[in-house]
């Protein structure tokens, strides 16, 4: 069987980013893979590991492609360090994009080649794609809490907002 490695970056709950991907590491933890938690930093998982809403228990870590072969996967992201995706090539691994951003919209020079497969989240990252790979995570308290302000009859008029991310970029 293949092995799965998924860059995971650090964990932000601000980042719809970042829990689309733990939403991903857990949807493929219930399946029967062979999946690699891939961290960037350990001492960063263990020092916050209280404020990760995720049984960390059940995931497989590793720092590095040790161990990898060809045909196995990288899950990769739009802040995936140049070095794992040159180091991931160099051993024959196929690589999926997850493109949560447009390509070096956050500064980052690193493209999917041919051969890679790009998953682009939402028009917003690739508007020339036929299909998306949108995740919408669970409705939290602040969201309900904005659904019943929305339904309160003091507004004078509708609007409608729409946010596609990367609210850190000024």
């Amino acid at each position: 069987m293949a092995k799965i490695f998924v860059d995971m970056p650090p964990f932000s709950k601000k980042s719809n980013g970042v829990i689309c991907f733990y939403e991903l590491y857990e949807f493929l933890l219930n399946r029967d893979l062979d999946l690699y938690f891939l961290t960037r930093n350990i001492f960063e998982i263990k020092n916050n590991a209280s404020l990760i809403p995720y049984d960390l228990s059940k995931y497989n870590f590793t720092l590095s492609l040790k161990g990898a072969n060809k045909n196995d996967w990288l899950i990769a992201n739009d802040t995936t360090s140049k070095k794992l995706i040159k180091q991931a090539r160099q051993r024959g691994l196929r690589i999926f994009w997850w493109q949560l951003a447009p390509y070096n919209f956050l500064g980052r020079k690193i493209y999917p080649k041919v051969g890679d497969i790009n998953l682009p989240f939402s028009s917003c990252v690739d508007p020339y794609a036929n299909n998306f790979f949108y995740y919408q995570p669970p409705i939290d308290k602040y969201w309900k809490n904005a659904l019943e302000l929305s339904n309160n009859r003091t507004f004078k008029k509708d609007s409608i907002t729409i946010y596609t991310g990367k609210g850190r970029v000024t």
